[in-house]
């Protein structure tokens, strides 16, 4: 499939990052104790605070990361995808911040939440992308280059699934990128251990496994009949090449 007759779908929409206001209908943090986990310092200020928590401690895997730069809230190290030190129905609520398309293993972590969070305690998730999407290859080489970073919005949309190694290759070579750079494309995009891969119907399926779905609001790109089709012929057991992630409530059984 040559790149250049891929559409470009532009910005995903409802891409807000305060997402928790979405849900204040449904349930909400206030006066609750909540595990951050994929939040910066400054992230929590802006987007959990407001709501008026009663006690925020935060998770990180990476401790070279922002993330782990912390001082005014208490922070773990630890790996939410396998046994943590936290103890049975420790927390009211969990908050994740674009974390589920880093994890190596989502259901691992699903079952570790359910087991620190309180029966019926509320699960929050914001994430993306899905590797189905326009966008999923999440590629991020290069910032602000439209051809190397995935949130300019702008690359040929499911180059990823819908092109071969060699057709990509030349597409980057055609529009003047060196080869180092076209290898380093191909290793965003099919050999980076910070994301996972999965398709978007994977992860919904995961979340139904361990929790009960209360409310959600999809990140997407349009795709036109022309494009699902092409996408359809090829990933046949699959039917949402549209959703990028979103924004969910879940609640623990």
């Amino acid at each position: 499939m040559d790149p250049n007759l891929l559409p470009r779908t532009g910005i995903i929409r409802n891409h807000e990052k305060d997402y928790l206001h979405r849900f204040q209908h449904i349930a909400s943090i206030r006066d609750k104790k909540c595990l951050c986990i994929g939040y910066s310092e400054s992230e929590v200020d802006e987007f959990v605070l407001r709501y008026d928590p009663q006690e925020i401690i935060l998770l990180t895997n990476w401790t070279d990361h922002k993330d782990a730069q912390v001082e005014k809230y208490p922070i773990v190290i630890g790996d939410i995808t396998r046994k943590t030190t936290f103890k049975d129905n420790e927390f009211d609520a969990v908050l994740t911040f674009s974390v589920m398309e880093h994890l190596s293993d989502v259901d691992g972590a699903m079952q570790e939440i359910a087991r620190i969070l309180k029966p019926s305690g509320l699960f929050y998730i914001f994430f993306g992308p899905a590797w189905s999407c326009a966008y999923g290859h999440h590629i991020y080489a290069k910032p602000c280059d439209p051809l190397l970073d995935f949130s300019c919005w702008q690359m040929p949309s499911h180059i990823h699934m819908l092109c071969s190694k060699d057709e990509i290759v030349s597409f980057y070579r055609n529009a003047g990128y060196p080869d180092d750079v076209c290898q380093n494309v191909l290793h965003w995009f099919f050999e980076t251990p910070i994301i996972n891969r999965l398709m978007y119907e994977e992860y919904i399926a995961i979340f139904y496994k361990w929790f009960l779905l209360a409310a959600s609001e999809i990140m997407y790109t349009h795709v036109d009949a022309g494009l699902h089709r092409l996408l359809k012929e090829k990933f046949n057991q699959y039917n949402d090449f549209s959703s990028y992630g979103g924004k969910y409530l879940l609640i623990n059984r």
